[in-house]
């Protein structure tokens, strides 16, 4: 389901949103409770989905779940991963304190884990949020 869960993301990529929701609904039924990195992933990518479709507040639940299930493990990259989408469905509300400050996270996460790569890719994020941010908010 590991391999799956990715191709998820590569469906929003490609804006085949349907698609995508359809596959989080293949992968929460397939699942079992102890996959824990099933079970974050498919709540990731349709918090994404919801936040695509203007819920949310579904969303930010969603995402705010697959955080506290990476939060149980010691997986940072995943842990990392699920704070990043929790900050893009932040972001996508207009909510872009919130979205840093999971960001932050995120950041500090990658970079205990030494994954250089992830951590840039949310640092430029960052970045791209406090620019197109109000000035004093």
């Amino acid at each position: 389901m590991r391999n799956g869960c990715r191709s998820l993301d590569s469906l929003c990529s490609l804006g085949k949103f349907d698609e995508a929701w359809r596959w989080t609904e293949v992968a929460e039924e397939l699942s079992t409770s102890d996959d824990v990195s099933s079970q974050m992933r498919w709540r990731q990518v349709r918090a994404k989905l919801h936040a695509h479709r203007g819920d949310d507040s579904e969303a930010e639940r969603l995402g705010r779940d697959a955080v506290s299930l990476a939060r149980e493990t010691d997986m940072l990259n995943w842990h990392g991963n699920a704070l990043a989408d929790l900050a893009d469905v932040l972001a996508q509300a207009g909510r872009s304190a919130d979205a840093a400050a999971e960001l932050d996270r995120a950041i500090s996460l990658y970079r205990r884990k030494g994954n250089v790569v992830s951590a840039a890719r949310a640092e430029l994020r960052l970045s791209e949020l406090r620019a197109a941010a109000p000035s004093g908010g």
